[in-house]
């Protein structure tokens, strides 16, 4: 093993670690530690040759939405709005919610991280049913990348003073859609505004028909664009290393 991607914010919106970011603490996101000494870990795989990656998941952040209501999706009564899993999310429109995740990420970097991965930078992966009550206060009519693509930029421009590499985790399906499936993740609009985007090319989680294939699960596949944006950066593919229908 040479990488190892640490998760310091997952989905649950808590943080991993103890820190001095003051909104993280307010909110109580810093309640659920599972590295009791983060510096120590990153000495020792220093002293591996490991490479660390610090993880931060975006907008989907039940803590955050709980503790800062109005910066969370809204739903059409005005409330905040809940998808069918009960998950709560926070605006992608939201510059306040940039800012935060830009504190955490630099917090990181100072820790030692050379490089910060973003994960769940979309909006709502839910059926259209779910999403119509869902309400985006910022838009005015803009497209969904263009919030993705205006973070990632927003977070290029808050850490331009550290040394740090910034990288998105990103549906697979990015690499040959040419919608932004729901989601706002269009590659030609991220993949110049990233160090390397890690595209989640995952077979089984492709529809029988997908490529021309019955079972696209047999067939492993994935598709860049790269080539034609001018300043696209690097691709790094997750690949799937569990069983989800067959074969094995």
């Amino acid at each position: 093993m040479n990488t190892f991607v640490i998760d310091l914010k997952d989905a649950s919106g808590y943080l991993s670690h103890a820190t001095r970011v003051p909104l993280a603490r307010e909110i109580g996101a810093d309640r659920d530690i599972r590295i009791a000494d983060l510096p120590g870990l990153l000495r020792r795989l220093q002293a591996a040759g490991i490479y660390p990656v610090a993880r931060i998941v975006v907008f989907q952040d039940p803590i955050l939405a709980r503790g800062r209501p109005d910066a969370a999706v809204r739903d059409s009564a005005g409330g905040v709005w809940i998808d069918g899993r009960g998950d709560r999310w926070v605006n992608p429109w939201d510059a306040g919610v940039w800012d935060y995740h830009v504190a955490l990420a630099r917090e990181a970097v100072e820790l030692g991280f050379p490089e910060v991965q973003w994960d769940y930078v979309r909006f709502p992966d839910r059926p259209s049913g779910e999403l119509a009550a869902a309400r985006f206060p910022g838009a005015d009519g803009r497209p969904r990348p263009d919030a993705i693509r205006e973070f990632l930029r927003h977070a290029r421009t808050g850490m331009a003073d550290l040394d740090v590499a910034l990288t998105a985790d990103v549906f697979g399906i990015t690499t040959t859609a040419r919608s932004d499936v729901g989601i706002g993740q269009v590659w030609e609009s991220f993949i110049d505004a990233v160090d390397a985007a890690l595209p989640m090319v995952y077979p089984s989680h492709y529809a029988p028909g997908s490529f021309g294939f019955e079972n696209p699960n047999a067939h492993p596949r994935a598709v860049a664009r790269t080539h034609l944006v001018e300043g696209a950066r690097r691709i790094i593919p997750w690949l799937q290393a569990f069983t989800l229908g067959t074969p094995p």
